[in-house]
């Protein structure tokens, strides 16, 4: 849509459509950390770091 721009839309979940994937469903805190550190990592990614995390 506009060039050097990538939209994405993150979210922590929601039980009613993914407990299907998993045994367990974490607590809405533990999925906010998660969320969290996977917007660090992609962030770094996208700034061209490179590390083992």
């Amino acid at each position: 849509m506009y060039e050097d721009r990538l939209w994405v839309a993150f979210g922590s979940g929601q039980l009613l459509n993914e407990h299907v994937v998993s045994n367990s469903w974490p607590i809405k805190e533990e999925r906010n950390v998660r969320l969290k550190e996977a917007i660090y990592i992609i962030k770094s990614l996208l700034t061209g770091q490179e590390f083992t995390y």
